[in-house]
């Protein structure tokens, strides 16, 4: 993910968020009917011990930057 801003509502709430700078993560799940994407990332709070974190997306709500998924080859 590289500079996405992401806006969209999560029940009767409004949300937005901004990753700058270039974000690097594992999918673990996509939901196909919702547009979903479940990834494993870093914590993105700053001065804490790194740990990783489950953070959903929706695609429908990417309103700029970039994506990219690449897929594991198997039997390399």
């Amino acid at each position: 993910m590289t500079d996405i801003k992401l806006k969209g509502h999560k029940g009767l709430q409004t949300y937005s968020t901004h990753v700058s700078g270039e974000l690097v993560g594992v999918v673990s799940e996509f939901e196909a009917k919702k547009h979903k994407v479940k990834v494993w990332q870093p914590a993105l709070q700053p001065n804490t011990y790194p740990t990783v974190e489950s953070v959903s997306y929706r695609l429908e709500d990417l309103k700029s930057g970039t994506i990219q998924v690449y897929r594991v080859a198997e039997g390399v």
